[in-house]
């Protein structure tokens, strides 16, 4: 094993980790309302240092990447920020609506029914009797 110091390699990359995770953490708690999401796997992530400045994370299949500096400096050994970290935690804890057709044999008609799904969870938002008025709902629930 490499050792850097009297510190072993494998040792530094684990501080490294938990450095960043504490920090996306914190990042998370004092600026998680600005995360914004463009798209279903890509959000723009503030920066801690300067005003108005965001970075864009993309979370994916092959693993997460962002554009700030840290990322773009240690991707290879870390795979990690602050900021991907933030966007993990923003994501995870993200509403997600569907509308679901079921029968009801007491209705002349099908039912529409609203379910959200969040951290795991799935739970019944609404029932219509008409589909339009479930589309509605849920595109002012996500925000569209």
């Amino acid at each position: 094993m490499t050792t850097t110091g009297s510190i072993p390699e494998q040792d530094q990359k684990s501080e490294a980790v938990t450095q960043r995770i504490r920090r996306g953490l914190k990042l998370w708690e004092e600026f998680g309302d600005q995360i914004e999401w463009v798209a279903e796997d890509r959000c723009k992530v503030p920066s801690c240092r300067r005003a108005g400045r965001h970075y864009l994370v993309i979370l994916g299949p092959d693993g997460e990447r962002c554009g700030c500096p840290d990322y773009q400096r240690n991707r290879e050994k870390l795979a990690l920020c602050k900021h991907t970290t933030a966007a993990l935690i923003s994501w995870s804890k993200r509403s997600t609506y569907r509308v679901e057709k079921r029968h009801n044999s007491l209705l002349p008609g099908d039912e529409w029914l609203l379910i959200e799904h969040r951290a795991g969870h799935e739970e019944l938002v609404g029932a219509y009797l008409w589909i339009g008025q479930a589309y509605l709902d849920k595109w002012t629930l996500e925000g569209s």
